[in-house]
C-alpha cells in the first residue's frame, strides 16, 4: 500500500513544482511561497482530529521541523525562479550523498565500495544533466548556477526535515502531523512576510492569481500528506529512492508545459542519479 501513496505523492509534487515555477517566474518569491503554504495549511484542516492527544515531548521536534521546512519552502521557490526546474529537481538527488558524508564525519560510519559506486553514479548523472561529453564545462555551469545553489540549501534542509518526520511519525498520526506542520510553516512565513513589509504584496498576489496559488498549494499539501502516509509504513531508506523519481515527472512536465530545453540529457542524468540513490539505499 505504501507504494501507491509514494507514487501518488511523486505525481502530486511534480505538479506542485511546475505550478510553483509558473507562479514565481514574474512574482515575488516570498509572497508566492506565503500564499501557497497558506492554501496548503487550510487544505489540510479537514484532517484535524481534536480527540488526538499530542505528547508534549513532540512539540519541540514539530516546531524545529516547521522552521526547517519554512526555510526549505523559501529556498525552493528561489531556486525555481533562478533556473529551469528540469535542472533543479535532479540536483536534489544529492541529498543521500550529504547524509552519507555527514554520517561518516560525525558518526564514524564506514564508506564501502558499494556506497562509492552509488556516489559515483550520482555525480556522473549530475554532469550528464548538462553535457556528458564536456564534464568540466557541465560541472562548472552547475556550480555557478544561482538556482542550483538555492537547490542545495533546500536539499540540506529537507534531508534534516525527513529525519525528524520519521521520528515524529512513530507517535503521531500522519494527518495530524501534516496539519500541525503546515500551520506552523504558515504562521512562521506570516511573521516573516509581516517583518519584511510584504503582507499587502502577498494578499495582492493571491488576489491576482487565485487559481494558480490555490492549485499549487493544494498539490503541495496532497503530496506531503501522501508522503507521511508512506513513511508510516516503510523505512526512510526504502522510501527515499521512490520519492526521488519525482524529478522524472518534473522533467517531463517541464518539457510539455514550460517548453524547457535539453530534456534528453536531463532524463539520462536523472536516471543515473536515481540508480545511484538506490545503490546507496540497498
Amino acid at each position: 500500500m505504501w507504494q501507491i501513496y509514494a507514487l501518488l505523492s511523486v505525481v502530486a509534487i511534480g505538479i506542485a513544482v511546475v505550478l510553483n515555477k509558473i507562479a514565481v517566474d514574474d512574482r515575488d518569491v516570498t509572497a508566492v511561497t506565503w500564499g501557497l503554504m497558506g492554501v496548503a495549511a487550510f487544505c489540510l484542516l479537514p484532517l484535524l482530529d481534536f480527540s488526538v492527544i499530542i505528547p508534549s515531548s513532540l512539540y519541540p521536534y514539530i516546531f524545529v521541523v516547521g522552521a526547517v521546512y519554512s526555510l526549505a519552502a523559501l529556498w525552493a521557490s528561489k531556486s525555481y525562479k533562478n533556473t529551469d526546474i528540469s535542472l533543479i529537481a535532479p540536483i536534489k538527488n544529492f541529498a543521500p550523498v550529504l547524509v552519507l558524508i555527514l554520517s561518516a564525519l560525525f558518526l564514524g560510519e564506514t564508506i564501502t565500495l558499494q556506497k562509492i559506486a552509488g556516489i559515483s553514479l550520482i555525480f556522473i548523472g549530475a554532469i550528464a544533466l548538462e553535457n556528458i561529453r564536456r564534464p568540466h564545462h557541465s560541472l562548472k555551469k552547475l556550480l555557478l548556477n544561482d538556482g542550483v545553489k538555492w537547490a542545495f540549501l533546500t536539499m540540506l534542509a529537507m534531508s534534516v526535515g525527513h529525519i525528524i518526520d520519521k521520528y515524529v511519525l512513530f507517535t503521531l498520526d500522519a494527518g495530524m502531523f501534516s496539519v500541525m506542520l503546515y500551520w506552523i510553516i504558515f504562521v512562521m512565513l506570516t511573521a516573516y512576510i509581516i517583518s519584511t513589509r510584504k503582507l499587502s504584496l502577498g494578499i495582492e498576489t493571491i488576489r491576482k492569481a487565485p487559481y494558480l496559488i490555490f492549485f499549487a498549494g493544494f498539490f503541495e499539501a496532497l503530496s506531503f500528506y501522501l508522503q507521511m502516509l508512506a513513511l508510516q509504513m516503510v523505512d526512510v531508506s526504502i522510501y527515499v529512492p521512490v520519492r526521488r523519481t519525482y524529478s522524472i515527472v518534473v522533467i517531463i512536465l517541464a518539457y510539455y508545459v514550460l517548453n524547457e530545453k535539453n530534456i534528453g540529457n536531463k532524463l539520462f542524468g536523472v536516471v543515473l542519479m536515481i540508480l545511484g540513490v538506490i545503490i546507496l539505499g540497498i
